[in-house]
C-alpha cells in the first residue's frame, strides 16, 4: 500500500509538472507564453534592479503578416510563425528569453545586456528573417520583422519591481517598434 501511495504521488508531481509546463508554452511555437514572460522579467528586473545592471526588452512584429495569411492561408502563416520562432531561438543566448506575445508579435527580454548589445542582437534577428525565404508546400515566402528596443536601468536598490515596471518597457519597446514601421519596416528603432 504505501509503494502504491508512493506511486501515485510520484505520478501526480509529473502530472502537475506536465500542466505547468503546457501553461507556459505557445503550442504553436514551442516559445514561451505572454504569462510566462511577465512571471520571469519579474524575477530577471528585480536581479537587475539589485545589482544596478540592464535588461533590454526587444518587440518583434512581422512585416504585413496578414498580406501573408491572406494570400497563402493560415497554414503558411503558421509554418511562418514557427520557422521566425526557430530563428528567434537560434539567435539568442541560453540567458535570453524568447516568447510569442501575441498573434504575430514577440517579446524578448535581454538580461544584462546594454540598448547597443541589444540593437546587435535585434539586428542579427532581423537579418535572419529576411535573408532567408520561408518554404511551405509550394509556397516561397519572403518575410521581414520590424523591431523595438527599451532598456531597463536598476539602481542597486532593494526596490520591489511590479509588473508596472515591465509594463513601462514593454510600452517603451512597442512605441520603437511603431517608430520601425514608419521608418518603413524591416527595420531596428530604439526608444530613446
Amino acid at each position: 500500500m504505501v509503494r502504491q501511495l508512493e506511486s501515485a504521488r510520484k505520478e501526480l508531481v509529473e502530472s502537475e509538472e506536465r500542466y505547468r509546463t503546457l501553461a507556459a508554452i505557445d503550442p504553436l511555437t514551442g516559445l514561451y507564453n505572454r504569462r510566462y514572460f511577465f512571471e520571469t522579467a519579474l524575477k530577471e528586473f528585480y536581479k537587475a534592479e539589485r545589482a544596478s545592471r540592464t535588461i533590454a526588452v526587444v518587440m518583434l512584429d512581422l512585416d504585413l503578416f496578414k498580406i501573408t495569411n491572406d494570400v497563402h492561408g493560415h497554414a503558411a502563416g503558421d509554418a511562418v510563425l514557427k520557422e521566425v520562432s526557430a530563428r528567434l531561438v537560434a539567435a539568442l543566448r541560453l540567458s535570453d528569453t524568447a516568447c510569442r506575445f501575441g498573434g504575430e508579435e514577440f517579446v524578448i527580454a535581454l538580461p544584462e545586456t546594454s540598448i547597443e548589445q541589444a540593437g546587435q542582437i535585434a539586428e542579427r534577428i532581423r537579418g535572419s528573417i529576411e535573408q532567408t525565404p520561408i518554404i511551405h508546400g509550394r509556397h516561397v515566402m519572403n518575410i521581414t520583422a520590424s523591431l523595438g528596443i527599451s532598456q531597463f536601468q536598476g539602481a542597486g536598490s532593494n526596490r520591489i519591481i511590479s509588473e508596472k515596471d515591465i509594463d513601462r518597457a514593454v510600452s517603451r519597446a512597442d512605441k520603437a517598434l511603431y517608430k520601425a514601421k514608419n521608418a518603413g519596416r524591416n527595420t531596428v528603432a530604439f526608444c530613446p
